[in-house]
């Protein structure tokens, strides 16, 4: 019992700690590239992304995943607010194309989306990458912002929102395909 209230009273003090602020896509991007680049000195960023961003953009988790041309390794890089990041390298990968280091960031992505209908829920997912969807021709680099409001049942797909990482612009609403 003693060990049970001691985890919830840590969980809470994790979650209501100004300690922990939320923080942005690129807030972290420095960091990540400093611990890949000792990881592979070729290492080139492949993906940003978070599982839990809030309507405004921000998340605790940011998720960066870089490969190495030379070595043919992946590698991702998580960044959680205010903690050392952590490496773990992929026991296989496949040789996605680079994403730009220079980027709108995630607040300005899930403003612009929600814009154009985006409608957060309550699991608000955003990935900065090269996207493979199937209305996409040719594929781009996209902010791509989700929630659990734009999960499809019937087709068993989530169909996600576009925003141009370099403009910031709404570019299309995704078919959830690839």
């Amino acid at each position: 019992m003693k060990k049970t209230v001691s985890l919830i009273a840590s969980v809470l003090l994790f979650a209501v700690s100004p300690a922990f602020a939320d923080s942005s896509g690129k807030a972290g991007l420095a960091q990540a590239k400093q611990v890949a680049g000792k990881w592979q000195p070729d290492a080139a960023l492949t993906r940003i992304g978070t599982p839990g961003a809030n309507a405004g953009g921000t998340a605790r988790l940011w998720q960066y995943d870089f490969y190495s041309p030379k070595s043919r390794k992946c590698a991702r890089i998580q960044i959680v607010t205010d903690t050392p990041p952590k490496l773990s390298e992929f026991r296989s990968c496949v040789d996605n194309k680079p994403i730009s280091g220079d980027f709108v960031d995630s607040p300005a992505a899930i403003a612009e989306a929600t814009k154009n209908g985006f409608k957060p829920g309550d699991l608000v997912t955003m990935t900065l990458d090269y996207s493979k969807d199937r209305k996409l021709k040719p594929a781009r680099e996209c902010w791509t912002v989700s929630s659990d409001n734009d999960f499809d049942p019937g087709a068993a797909r989530i169909r996600g929102w576009c925003v141009d990482p370099k403009t910031g612009k709404f570019v299309m609403r995704l078919s959830g395909e690839r």
